[in-house]
């Protein structure tokens, strides 16, 4: 039985029955806080029906706002490890090509004195070795008691590039070769096969490290056979055959600039000549001032047999 105060403040109903139930199990509610059970299911039922309460004038609703999660960052993969192709040197980066001239001690003797640094003699041809083992001997010991960096360079026809790359990583660790260039050109333009792949693959899967460079045309925009990127990357630099005798296109400058997307001017030496093939042969002077200001890291002669003293000073006195 309700207590007849409880039943006047719950006015029976729902909020009696309530009340009446929670008795029974042996709660008691009071008939203060009956009315105040009354007021709060008055003021819900008001709720209910007529939504909730606009916003006060001048306040702003925030809206929730969400944010999304964050993808979980991949790391970056590591980057294929390539050495820096410069040819190393106290800061002589001027160079003189040797293709067969037997007189070794006159060329060592003279580059030397003109401010050469290094030398590369040709010690294969496709798959063949090019020049003596006495001859090659001879040019590396002379170039150590000169105190200039000896390398080494293959003519690559592409025939075969495994056996090719194979034989030059093979000479190179012959010889002693502070470094390597390999000399690629018609033969692998035409080649319709991943001849530049195969042979900078191949070659460092035995030389990683070593300093190695490509020579081949000057204008790499004008000979699309040529995968240049393959030899990029895997690590050569490039020395564009900059004969300007032969042609105002292959003035270095042209070059080097034709070759930017792919090469940093400081991954460049560009070679240069003084005899044309079918023009006058061009100064000393002209050699010299041919490759000032390109900002590239060296430059270099082709070759012993035709450069002369006044060539070699005037590229190893250039302001590059």
């Amino acid at each position: 039985m309700l207590h007849p105060k409880v039943k006047a403040a719950t006015g029976g109903g729902a909020l009696g029955a309530f009340v009446a139930w929670a008795a029974s199990r042996g709660i008691h509610i009071t008939t203060a806080e009956a009315g105040t059970i009354a007021t709060i299911l008055a003021a819900l039922a008001g709720y209910l029906k007529s939504g909730p309460a606009p916003v006060a004038t001048g306040a702003t609703e925030t809206p929730t706002r969400v944010t999304p999660a964050r993808p979980t960052p991949r790391p970056a993969p590591r980057p294929h490890h390539v050495p820096h192709p410069r040819i190393h040197h106290t800061g002589n980066a001027r160079g003189l090509w040797v293709w067969n001239d037997t007189n070794a001690r006159g060329v060592v003797r003279d580059a030397a004195s003109a401010g050469i640094g290094w030398i590369t003699v040709k010690v294969q041809d496709g798959t063949s070795r090019f020049n003596s083992h006495a001859l090659i001997e001879e040019y590396r010991a002379l170039c150590k008691q000169h105190n200039l960096l000896f390398g080494v360079w293959a003519y690559v026809r592409g025939s075969s590039p495994v056996t090719e790359a194979s034989l030059a990583a093979a000479l190179v660790r012959q010889y002693g070769a502070a470094f390597f260039i390999a000399d690629a050109e018609i033969e692998v333009e035409q080649n319709p096969g991943p001849v530049s792949k195969i042979f900078t693959r191949t070659f460092r899967a035995s030389e990683p490290h070593l300093s190695a460079h490509l020579s081949s045309f000057g204008r790499v925009d004008l000979h699309p056979g040529i995968d240049w990127w393959a030899w990029k990357r895997e690590g050569f630099g490039f020395m564009p055959q900059a004969y300007f005798v032969d042609s105002r296109q292959l003035d270095p400058g042209l070059c080097v600039e034709a070759a930017r997307h792919i090469w940093h001017p400081r991954e460049m030496q560009p070679t240069v000549s003084a005899q044309s093939d079918s023009g006058p042969r061009a100064s000393a002077l002209s050699l010299g001032r041919s490759v000032e200001r390109l900002g590239v890291y060296g430059a270099n002669l082709w070759s012993a047999e035709i450069a002369t003293h006044d060539d070699m000073r005037a590229i190893a006195a250039a302001r590059l």
